[in-house]
């Protein structure tokens, strides 16, 4: 354990505290679901049009934040690719 140590000790207070706060923490609910959306549809072996609509209604709640623009792009690529197997954190970014 690194505990006792100072400069490990502060930026675990830190990280506390971050992870504490409200927008904080609904930035980490977006990002939950994101990653559950794409690991059903993976775990699918392909994305359903079930699938496509949750991905699309998730992009355009969340419209401007990063999980809401990878969403979108997963939608994209997915719609023309149904079966392409994407990792949730290959359509950040684009």
């Amino acid at each position: 354990s690194y505990r006792g140590i100072p400069a490990y000790d502060e930026v675990l207070a830190q990280y506390g505290t971050f992870f504490k706060l409200p927008e904080n923490a609904e930035k980490l609910k977006l990002g939950r679901e994101f990653y559950a959306i794409m690991a059903h549809i993976n775990k699918a072996g392909r994305a359903s049009t079930k699938a496509l609509e949750a991905l699309d209604k998730f992009a355009t709640t969340h419209a401007g934040t990063p999980h809401g623009n990878a969403a979108k792009t997963a939608h994209t690529k997915l719609s023309a690719n149904p079966t392409a197997k994407l990792t949730p954190d290959s359509c950040f970014g684009d």
